[in-house]
């Protein structure tokens, strides 16, 4: 009898050991073309074994973080962690509101612009329309006097009140709220008019907490789920689930000075200031710290990192991945004194920015709650240290293969050393050497040789290309580089 092959998978190798196994229990049979009718059950089967396999495949590799691709497995093996990925933040800034002058007229009126007054960007070619921000404070406008302007501050998003239904008075109830885009951390909830109050975990919760957690499921929609008398109470039967929040862009939030052109809510008498020195540009400062939800590659790493710290922050390491853990970070740094009595934490805001006092706050809050007794915790932003790899009288020098273009490799390395010192490439603490700057010039097409007579910090008196070791609360971003080439084409 012919053993069975279990390594067979696919359509070619279950066909294959079919027929196998055919020519030793059938041996009078003789199969022929594919028109031969044994043939074509044998496919038929090897096709359904092959679709089978498939799907086998797939079905354990989302049952591991490191394997899953469907963005409901990753969500779900995260949250079995006791992770909650973030899902953005939103950008702030300040507007300047003015009251409008009406000719013919004395005083006027101070106008009040409440809290939650909406303004807008003009067109934005990345969401193909505005952006909207809110007032985060009520504002008066002075109607008269040497003042007839006031700065008020704004958040990016639009807030929303919808009832998401009732409750049926079972355990672990999940209510979906209908709107995408939805920063987490802004949603409230109450019960027939009755605040609850959300928590990380609902294991976290005694039975008669009135407590709710939120979670995002893979199709990215933002959910509610309420306990089961256990861990958290249940809402009482019939009773109206209300939820306010704010939906938002992230990141497209960031905007230069001026951005923000008008209101959008009715608030007569007032408009933004428009600046007559900036061509009549709106009065409005640059938006920042809007970052985007985690991607399922960030999740993949952060959500282990959760899990292996157990909500106590022991060691370094721990430390920075909580301060990872926080909406905004980018980068964290915790260096300890001897005894570790006390840690200091360097944390980097979105896309390489500083850290704002805000994101600083939010950060030592989150630490402090998680230290060890009798651990002191500070966190503060780090210093970026512009660094120049060559100057106009020691440029890096290239020379270039006949077959190339002088000028395209000359802009190719140039990039290239830009590209090493990028936000992506560097950490805190880090040690640039000069042989990372030679490997990275050498490995761009075309370049035959190269020489690298000056990579310096420019905050210190050096001279050369030596290695630089940046301290933790440090690091590289790129200065002045200055390449020049010979040989090649042109």
């Amino acid at each position: 009898m012919a053993s069975i092959d279990y390594t067979s998978r696919d359509f070619e190798a279950l066909k294959a050991s079919m027929l196998t196994y055919a020519s030793v229990n059938f041996p009078d049979w003789v199969p022929g073309s594919e028109g031969d009718f044994g043939v074509l059950l044998l496919e038929l089967a090897a096709y359904v074994g092959d679709v089978n396999s498939y799907y086998v495949d797939r079905a354990q590799n989302e049952a591991y973080l490191s394997t899953a691709t469907q963005p409901s497995s990753v969500v779900a093996i995260s949250q079995m962690l006791g992770y909650v990925p973030s899902r953005g933040t939103p950008a702030t800034g300040t507007v300047t509101l003015a009251r409008d002058a009406v000719v013919g007229t004395g005083s006027l009126p101070d106008v009040l612009v409440p809290q939650g007054t909406l303004l807008s960007t003009g067109y934005i070619d990345a969401i193909d329309g505005q952006v909207t921000f809110e007032t985060v404070t009520d504002r008066i406008v002075p109607g008269s006097g040497a003042v007839t302007t006031g700065v008020v501050g704004v958040i990016e998003g639009q807030t929303f009140t919808d009832t998401l239904g009732s409750s049926s008075g079972l355990p672990s109830q999940v209510f979906k709220i209908p709107r995408l885009r939805v920063y987490n951390d802004t949603v409230t909830l109450t019960v027939a008019g009755i605040p609850w109050l959300v928590v990380g975990h609902l294991l976290d919760a005694d039975a008669v907490s009135q407590t709710f957690e939120v979670f995002t499921d893979g199709d990215g929609f933002t959910n509610v789920r309420f306990g089961d008398d256990l861990n958290g109470a249940i809402p009482p039967t019939g009773l109206d689930i209300v939820a306010t929040y704010r939906t938002g862009y992230g990141s497209l939030g960031n905007l230069p000075a001026g951005s923000i052109t008008g209101l959008v809510s009715d608030v007569p008498g007032v408009s933004v200031k428009q600046d007559s020195t900036t061509s009549g540009l709106s009065t409005s400062s640059a938006t920042t710290g809007g970052t985007d939800p985690e991607t399922l590659d960030q999740i993949r790493v952060n959500a282990p990192r959760s899990f292996a710290t157990q909500q106590r922050a022991v060691t370094l390491a721990d430390f920075e991945n909580f301060a990872l853990g926080v909406p905004g970070v980018t980068r964290a740094k915790a260096v300890s004194a001897l005894y570790f009595t006390s840690v200091a934490v360097y944390v980097i805001g979105p896309d390489g920015t500083p850290a704002s006092s805000t994101l600083v706050d939010s950060v030592t809050h989150t630490l402090q709650e998680r230290a060890l007794a009798g651990v002191t915790v500070s966190v503060a932003a780090p210093l970026a240290i512009t660094v120049d790899v060559g100057s106009s009288l020691n440029p890096t020098t290239i020379d270039v293969w006949p077959t190339y273009s002088r000028e395209g490799v000359q802009y190719k390395v140039s990039q290239a050393i830009k590209n090493l010192l990028s936000f992506n490439a560097i950490d805190l603490g880090m040690k640039l050497s000069a042989a990372s700057v030679y490997q990275t010039v050498m490995s761009v097409p075309g370049v035959r040789s190269c020489t690298v007579p000056y990579m310096v910090r420019t905050d210190a008196s050096l001279t050369g290309a030596n290695d630089i070791q940046f301290h933790p609360w440090e690091y590289p971003v790129a200065g002045v580089v200055t390449v020049t080439s010979t040989g090649g084409i042109g």
